[in-house]
């Protein structure tokens, strides 16, 4: 009997039955507007977007932006947990007109901006969501009144105190690739429909593509000490805020799903924390936030009618393979074709099955070898030929210590780096995270999990830092650097980068699919002798010993 793939919708259903969720703020008073006429829903009576926000000033600003209010639905019975309210917006060329819905989160800080997405995504079941809202400027970076669509979010509370506070690098979120790439490229002219008047003369508000980095501190002064040790982590951040982090490890989760909404921030800034007393008192403050959260309405509302990708119909899931091993080096891929039953082989590729222990019958998989020149639209290909539900990246790699040849690192993360002269340059705008759901499949593995003679595989679970140029002599200096540049980093690859953003692509076109690089320890930078396959005997052991024993989701065909 096949069991069914439950939408994320129903999913939720359940998980958010148990949680309890926190009223907003008592004394702030949310005011739900009038109801205007009735029209049509555009998706068969769903939302095609969702906007959470978190004050009464950037909730009532979108309100202004919308052509019609309107009623809520009569079947609903459920209480409105975040002052949902249903608005409609007209699009040009005689497109049917987006069917919105706007909430209030209520409350600042990372776990609010969590709730109120995940509880409007279960709730509305939209096609797109967007947070959107006010937050601080970096100076010299962005201007009071700008729009910073966030490209990367950098949970900059997670970290380790001791005499100072060390800030880590790997609690970092991308948001749907399609999202991010049609509000980049949306043209100017969005500025002519702010309708608050600028504090001051002479503002010309901006679109711009930067890094925010979130958390539950109001930031007042960018120059105290914590700020600086934040700065010094993570140089290139645009804005500071405080519920992105806790909204995209909700979209995140959201991913895991099939059918989830692609989620997208957009922030006016309404001040630049550096000093304070260079922007006025409180009434000139506010009068600034006020004029941040029209203009970013006005950016949202003329994203919404001009530029919002179309929607895009899941993914078929009839001719795809349950999981694609990718692999570079050969030994790794002989590695894991050598685990596959009742294969066929082909060019470069094995396709077969392997049986789950856990569900009952077999995934249909296939393990493909990389050709030796990466290519990003290659890789994309190969993802839409074989449309997988899950992709894992099973491989070598550069071990840093204490790793030992012969272990296996599971990334939690990886960020692409590249090399300019001597210096090492984090590119951490493209970094992206592994399937939460692989790397818990990962960790419930018994410690015994390895049958190999001699002392066991460790497996250790970090940061990946990849680039697809090899390191060539200078492997240890590289690896110094990249220790310098994440502390968390555990190995160096070649592929996985590039990988990553394939299937960050692939999702951002529909597809449901998670990412995970296991990659064994080939060498260690910095330490003589290399056993490639040693190490690709352990990674694959281990991929192959988790689908048959703890993967997430039952085999599509069982």
């Amino acid at each position: 009997m096949q069991l069914p793939v439950l939408p994320y919708r129903l999913v939720l259903s359940g998980l958010l039955a148990l949680t309890i969720v926190a009223c907003a703020d008592p004394d702030t008073e949310t005011v739900i507007p009038g109801t205007g006429p009735q029209a049509t829903a555009s998706r068969d009576g769903g939302i095609d977007v969702a906007i959470v926000t978190v004050i009464p000033e950037e909730y009532r600003a979108l309100l202004a932006h919308m052509d019609r209010i309107l009623p809520a639905p009569a079947a609903s019975r459920q209480t409105n947990l975040f002052g949902w309210t249903h608005a409609e917006l007209d699009r040009p060329g005689g497109r049917t007109p987006l069917r919105i819905v706007i909430a209030l989160a209520g409350e600042a800080g990372t776990t609010s901006g969590a709730l109120a997405v995940l509880q409007t995504a279960r709730h509305w079941q939209p096609e797109h969501l967007l947070l959107v809202g006010v937050a601080g400027g970096m100076p010299e970076r962005v201007r009071r009144g700008d729009v910073v669509i966030s490209e990367a979010l950098w949970g900059y509370e997670y970290g380790a105190l001791e005499q100072e506070f060390l800030p880590r690098q790997d609690w970092l979120f991308r948001p749907d690739e399609a999202l991010l790439r049609a509000a980049a490229a949306l043209p100017t002219g969005w500025q002519e429909h702010i309708r608050v008047s600028a504090p001051e003369p002479d503002v010309a508000p901006r679109a711009i593509v930067g890094i925010t980095a979130s958390g539950n501190k109001v930031i007042k002064l960018l120059g105290s000490g914590y700020m600086q040790q934040v700065s010094a982590a993570f140089p290139g951040i645009d804005s500071v805020e405080m519920e992105g982090v806790g909204a995209l490890a909700a979209a995140e989760l959201l991913r895991e799903l099939p059918d989830a909404p692609g989620v997208l921030m957009l922030r006016g800034i309404s001040d630049i924390p550096a000093e304070p007393a260079r922007f006025g008192d409180k009434p000139d403050r506010e009068k600034w936030k006020r004029y941040a959260a029209d203009s970013v309405a006005a950016f949202t509302s003329a994203l919404l009618r001009q530029g919002l990708p179309e929607p895009v119909a899941p993914t078929h899931r009839g001719g795809g393979v349950d999981i694609l091993f990718l692999s570079l080096a050969d030994e790794a891929f002989a590695a894991v074709a050598a685990r596959i039953g009742n294969h066929t082989p082909g060019a470069s590729y094995v396709e077969g099955s392997l049986p789950s222990d856990r569900y009952g019958g077999a995934y249909r998989v296939a393990a493909l070898r990389l050709p030796d020149t990466l290519d990003p639209d290659d890789i994309g290909a190969l993802l839409e030929r074989w449309q997988p539900r899950y992709v894992v990246v099973c491989d070598l790699a550069l071990g840093l210590a204490p790793l030992r040849t012969g272990d296996a690192a599971v990334a939690r993360m990886v960020w692409p780096f590249s090399r300019e002269g001597g210096a090492v340059l984090a590119h951490r705008d493209d970094a992206h995270r592994g399937s939460r759901a692989l790397l818990a499949a990962i960790q419930i593995l018994p410690e015994d999990w390895s049958s190999a003679p001699g002392d066991r595989p460790q497996v250790k679970l970090g940061a990946l830092a990849t680039s697809p140029l090899p390191l060539g002599r200078d492997e240890r200096d590289t690896a110094n650097a990249i220790r310098g540049l994440n502390g968390r980093t555990i190995a160096i690859d070649l592929e996985s980068g590039l990988v990553a953003r394939a299937v960050a692509i692939r999702q951002g076109q529909g597809a449901s699919m998670g990412l995970l690089s296991i990659q064994g320890i080939h060498k260690v930078a910095g330490e003589a002798g290399a056993a490639p396959e040693v190490a690709a005997d352990t990674a694959a052991s281990l991929a192959v010993y988790a689908v048959r024993t703890a993967w997430p989701v039952a085999p599509l065909n069982r």
